[in-house]
């Protein structure tokens, strides 16, 4: 409840993404992460409170760098 709203609904979205894409590792991951990204702006966020969302739900890691910047490419285009 003290997280804000973009950051709760893009992990509710991500982690309904699996329930469509299986699978095990970054890819499985990228998938739900664009999932999520598609769902927010459907309903309404912009591209700069997704981006933020992700952001903010990941490490930085390697991996979580690459799955930042993959949603980032594809979600800045999305108008």
């Amino acid at each position: 409840k003290t997280m804000p709203k973009p950051l709760i609904d893009f992990i509710k979205f991500h982690e309904l993404g699996h329930y469509f894409y299986k699978g095990e590792g970054n890819e499985s991951e990228k998938k739900c992460d664009l999932f999520a990204g598609a769902v927010m702006l459907s309903i309404g966020y912009n591209p700069s409170q997704i981006a933020w969302a992700q952001k903010s739900s990941l490490s930085e890691h390697k991996e979580a760098r690459e799955r930042k910047q993959h949603v980032y490419s594809h979600i800045q285009n999305a108008f």
